[in-house]
């Protein structure tokens, strides 16, 4: 149980790291998204200092509890993914676009 414990809090604690420096330092990514990121970010550190805190909780509230900071850590990259996936496919019809007008151009 104290290994559960003790990989649980170092999990959350690094992946709210993690979530805290993108909210921070990701400036190519919108506003709604940093901010999501960040309340993930707390989020997954407040659910490590309470693994942390009361080691005697039972091995069913600590998966109740990691399955809903997990749900938002999941969100969270739906949420970035579907965002990336935009951007991507806009660059392309971009290049596509730029080609066809120059063969048109060259045809001409």
């Amino acid at each position: 149980m104290a290994t559960l414990v003790i990989f649980l809090y170092f999990a959350l604690f690094v992946r709210g790291i993690a979530a805290l420096t993108m909210a921070g330092a990701g400036k190519m990514f919108p506003t709604r998204l940093k901010a999501s990121s960040g309340i993930v970010g707390v989020f997954s550190i407040l659910l490590a200092i309470i693994f942390l805190a009361f080691p005697a909780l039972t091995i069913g509230t600590l998966i109740f509890l990691l399955s809903i900071g997990l749900l938002f850590v999941g969100i969270e990259a739906i949420a970035a993914g579907s965002r990336a996936r935009d951007r991507a496919r806009d660059r392309v019809r971009s290049e596509q676009d730029m080609i066809i007008a120059s063969q048109s151009n060259l045809e001409l």
